[in-house]
C-alpha cells in the first residue's frame, strides 16, 4: 500500500475497501461505470460500493492536422499586421479623448457661470429685501408724522383714533369715499 498517500481524505474516510481503491489507482482494478443511454452516471446512494461512487476520467492527447485546419480557417493574424489602421485607431482614441476634455472644460465654464449667476441673484434678492424694508420704514414714519399732525389739529387723541391706511383719517370720519383698507406692507410685492 505504498500509494495510500495519494488517496484523497474523503475516500479514506468512507467505508471502501482500501486495497481495492489502491488497485484502482494502480490500474489493476477496472471500474465499469453504471451509465444510462445518454451517458449520465447512475449512482445508488444506498450502497458503499466503490464502483458506484468512483468515476474514472481518462486523459487523451489528440493530434490535429494543420492542413485540415487551414482548409477551413485562416491561421494567420492579418488584422494585426496593418499598421496604418492601428495608427488610425490611436488617432480616433486621441480625438475622443480631446472631445471628452473639451466637454469637461465647457461643463466647468458653465458650472462657474451658474455659480456666479446664483451669487448675483442672491445679491439682488438681498437688495430687494432691503428696499422693501426701507419702504415699510418710510411708510411707518410718514404715518407717524401725519397722525401726529392730525392729533395736533385736534382730530384725535391717540394713534388708535385714526385709520391704518393712507391718508390716516380719523375713524369717526363719515366720508365713505376715503374708506380704505389696511395694508401693513403697501410697497411689498405679493408672492406669485
Amino acid at each position: 500500500m505504498s500509494d495510500a498517500r495519494n488517496i484523497p481524505e474523503y475516500l479514506k474516510n468512507e467505508e471502501f475497501n482500501q486495497e481495492e481503491l489502491v488497485g484502482v489507482f494502480k490500474g489493476d482494478v477496472q471500474i465499469n461505470e453504471n451509465t444510462d443511454d445518454t451517458g449520465n452516471q447512475i449512482i445508488d446512494m444506498n450502497t458503499n460500493d466503490l464502483v458506484n461512487n468512483v468515476s474514472i476520467l481518462s486523459q487523451s492527447k489528440t493530434e490535429y492536422s494543420s492542413d485540415k485546419i487551414e482548409q477551413s480557417y485562416e491561421t494567420n493574424f492579418s488584422e494585426l499586421l496593418n499598421e496604418g489602421e492601428l495608427k488610425e485607431n490611436i488617432m480616433i482614441e486621441d480625438d475622443i479623448k480631446q472631445l471628452s476634455e473639451d466637454q469637461q472644460k465647457r461643463e466647468s465654464v458653465l458650472e462657474n457661470q451658474l455659480d456666479e449667476l446664483s451669487k448675483v441673484l442672491e445679491r439682488e434678492s438681498q437688495k430687494n429685501i432691503k428696499i422693501q424694508e426701507d419702504a415699510e420704514q418710510n411708510y411707518k414714519a410718514m404715518k407717524s408724522v401725519i397722525v401726529e399732525q392730525r392729533i395736533k389739529n385736534g382730530e384725535g387723541t391717540s394713534e388708535s383714533d385714526f385709520k391704518d391706511a393712507f391718508p390716516f383719517l380719523p375713524k369717526k370720519s363719515s366720508d365713505s369715499k376715503d374708506d380704505t383698507s389696511f395694508n401693513p406692507s403697501p410697497y411689498a410685492i405679493d408672492p406669485t
